[in-house]
C-alpha cells in the first residue's frame, strides 16, 4: 500500500483509496489480528468509505461530516494499521550475501577463492578506497542513515523536491510525528528534539539507502531517475552540480573498467530475504477484491428494497446517507 504525502489517498490490492476505506477493509480482514494487538475494534460500519482528509471536495466535506468520535476512531485504527506495517518492515532481514560469505571466510582465516571473482574484490578495493562509497556507505546494512546532496537531477514532468530542507520543517507540524497523540514514544523523541531545519546545507539533501539487494532495487535515487546500476555510478564519477543547493560530490575519475568493478561488487550485496514466520495470510486478490464489491453491491440493493419505504434521500455524489440524526445505516457499507 502507498500513501501519497499531499492528500492521504491510498494505493493497495484493490485500486485507489480513501483512509476510512483503508480502516475498514483492514479491520474486515484482520479483524482478530488487529484485536489481538490493539484491544477491541471501534465500529465503522457508519462511517462512509468515501471520506477523508484530502483535497478531494467530495471526500473532505464526508470526513468533516463525520462526529469528533468517529474520525477519532477512523485515524486510530489507520494508525495502528500504519505501526503493524512498520514493525513488520522491521523484522524483514536479509540473509547472507556472497560478499557476507567472503568476509567470514577472510576474518575466520578460511578464505575460499571461489566465493568473489577478481573483479568483483577489485571493485570493493575501489568502495572502500579511490571511489570513497564508504564515506556515505558503511556498517552493516551498509548507510550512515545521514541525509546528502548528491546532485541527482529532478526529473522533468516532477516539481523539484528540495528533500530535507522542506521534509525537517513539514515533519515538525505532521499530525503523526513522535510527538502526537498517536506517538508510543512521545517521551522519547530525540529526532525532534535535535532536528536541524532552516539549513541551506539540507537544501536536495536525502537520506542514505541501505545497499543491501540494491541490484534488485532499480529504478534508483529519489525519484527513479536512474535506470540501472551503471547510470548510478556514471553519476557518481562524474559529479554533476545540483539543481539546487550544493552537491557534496566530487569526480572520481574512474575508468570504464572499474566501474564495471564496482557495479560488479554491489552486485555481491544481494542475499535471500528473510520472512519465516511472518507472513498472514495473503491479502484479496484483484478477484476477490471483484468479488466482494459485487457482494456488497447485492447486500446493498436488498437493504434498499427492504427500506425503499422509510428510506431518506440519499448523497449519492458522497456515497453514503444522511438522516436528520447524523446516523448512518450500517447495511450502506456492509
Amino acid at each position: 500500500m502507498l500513501v501519497r504525502r499531499n492528500d492521504l489517498f491510498i494505493r493497495h490490492e484493490c485500486g485507489e483509496a480513501t483512509i476510512p476505506q483503508i480502516a475498514v477493509w483492514r479491520a474486515d480482514s484482520y479483524a482478530r489480528e488487529y484485536e489481538q494487538i490493539f484491544g477491541a475494534l471501534p465500529d465503522l460500519l457508519q462511517v462512509p468509505r468515501s471520506g477523508g482528509p484530502v483535497t478531494d471536495r467530495e471526500a473532505a466535506s464526508a470526513w468533516s461530516g463525520l462526529t469528533d468520535a468517529q474520525r477519532e476512531d477512523v485515524t486510530r485504527v489507520f494508525v495502528n494499521i500504519g505501526k503493524a506495517i512498520a514493525a513488520y518492515e522491521r523484522r524483514i532481514e536479509f540473509g547472507a550475501s556472497r560478499f557476507d560469505k567472503y568476509v567470514n571466510a577472510v576474518t575466520t582465516g578460511q578464505s575460499d577463492p571461489n566465493i568473489l571473482t577478481d573483479n568483483e574484490i577489485a571493485g570493493l578495493r575501489l568502495f572502500i578506497g579511490r571511489a570513497n562509497c564508504t564515506q556515505c556507505h558503511s556498517g552493516p546494512l551498509p548507510t550512515s542513515n545521514e541525509f546528502h546532496n548528491t546532485g541527482v537531477p529532478p526529473r522533468p514532468q516532477l516539481a523539484i523536491d528540495h528533500g530535507r530542507l522542506t521534509g525537517a520543517t513539514a515533519v515538525l507540524s505532521d499530525e503523526f510525528n513522535c510527538r502526537s497523540q498517536w506517538s508510543d514514544t512521545r517521551a522519547r523523541c530525540s529526532e525532534l528534539e535535535f532536528i536541524v531545519t532552516g539549513e541551506h546545507t539540507l537544501d536536495r539533501a536525502h537520506k542514505v539507502p541501505s545497499l543491501r539487494n540494491v541490484a534488485e532495487r532499480a529504478p534508483y535515487m529519489d525519484a527513479g531517475q536512474f535506470a540501472t546500476l551503471a547510470e548510478v555510478l556514471d553519476h557518481y564519477n562524474r559529479a554533476p552540480a545540483a539543481p539546487t543547493g550544493h552537491s557534496e560530490l566530487r569526480r572520481l575519475r574512474l575508468k570504464p573498467v572499474e566501474l564495471r568493478q564496482l557495479e560488479a561488487f554491489l552486485r555481491t550485496l544481494s542475499g535471500p530475504v528473510a520472512l519465516a514466520n511472518l507472513l498472514l495470510p495473503a491479502a484479496r486478490n484483484d478477484r476477490d477484491c471483484r468479488s466482494r464489491r459485487s457482494r456488497h453491491r447485492n447486500r446493498r440493493a436488498r437493504a434498499r428494497h427492504q427500506r425503499s419505504s422509510a428510506r431518506p434521500a440519499c448523497s449519492r455524489r458522497l456515497g453514503f446517507c444522511r438522516r436528520a440524526s447524523s446516523a448512518t445505516s450500517s447495511e450502506d457499507f456492509a
